[in-house]
């Protein structure tokens, strides 16, 4: 069993001591650390006693990220649900990802052209394997036009 835990909050890792065990799961722990936690119950207090809340305030969601929220659905229903590409041998099948091929920093759309389903090892592997990833069509350079990805299955 693992003694280190990544906290879903602060990201820092941190020994599984700092987590609270859960109920449902035996062996498994909360995704927050007890700090994180602890932090957040404190700044609730705060605000409910008429202080100034110390966190951030939530971020307005962009046009973009609305039309792309849209548009997932549509991305993962148009693959079944299936991985687009099945580039690694571990790849799990199940697109559940939705990759830009043109990424937004280079002028990428939300359109179906630009959009396709991945795997989480598929999706990495193409982040990471950049000059492959061109090549093969999984990432599109910005002067190229936004064409139909042709799936491997």
């Amino acid at each position: 069993m693992p003694t280190v835990k990544k906290c879903g909050t602060c990201r820092e890792v941190k020994n599984t001591s700092e987590f609270v065990p859960r109920r449902d799961a035996p062996g498994k722990f909360m995704p927050r650390c007890k700090a994180c936690r602890d932090l957040e119950k404190s700044n609730k207090r705060i605000v409910k006693q008429g202080v100034k809340q110390t966190m951030e305030p939530k971020r307005e969601v962009s046009d973009y990220e609305k039309e792309f929220r849209r548009m997932r659905p549509k991305i993962i229903k148009r693959a079944n649900g299936r991985c687009e590409a099945q580039i690694v041998q571990v790849c799990t099948g199940a697109g559940r990802h939705v990759h830009h091929r043109k990424l937004r920093k280079q002028g990428g759309t939300n359109g179906f052209d630009n959009l396709c389903a991945l795997c989480t090892e598929c999706h990495e592997w193409i982040h990471a394997h950049p000059s492959v990833s061109y090549s093969k069509g999984w990432l599109v350079h910005e002067w190229e036009p936004e064409v139909p990805l042709q799936p491997n299955w």
